[in-house]
C-alpha cells in the first residue's frame, strides 16, 4: 500500500536517512511484480465522456513514445481527423533519458 509522504508523515526523517546513508540496502521482505494490461479500462474510462471533435484536424507526434500505444483507441469515436507521426514506441523518444 502506498501512502503520501510529506513533512508531517516522515519526509524529514527520510531526508536525514538519505543524507546519512543509513537507509536499508534491501527491503525487509521481497516484493513481487505482475503485469496488468490497463489499456481496456483506460480506454473505457475515457470513452465514458464522449467528445465530438469533428470540427478539428490534428497532426499528432507521438515521439516514438508511449502515446502511440493509446492515442488511436482513446480518440476513437471523437471523429477527429488526425494524422499520426512516430506512433511506434522504439526507445528513441526525445523525452526518454
Amino acid at each position: 500500500m502506498a501512502i503520501p509522504v510529506g513533512y508531517d508523515t516522515g519526509l524529514a526523517d527520510l531526508e536525514r536517512s538519505v543524507a546519512a546513508g543509513t537507509l536499508p540496502a534491501v527491503a525487509p521482505t521481497p516484493g513481487s511484480m505482475r503485469a496488468i494490461d490497463i489499456r481496456p479500462d483506460y480506454v473505457r474510462a475515457r470513452c465514458a465522456f464522449p467528445l465530438d471533435l469533428s470540427r478539428l484536424s490534428a497532426v499528432i507526434d507521438c515521439s516514438s513514445g508511449m502515446a502511440g500505444i493509446f492515442l488511436r483507441d482513446v480518440l476513437s469515436g471523437t471523429r477527429l481527423r488526425s494524422t499520426f507521426l512516430f506512433e511506434e514506441p522504439d526507445g528513441t523518444s526525445p523525452i526518454m533519458p
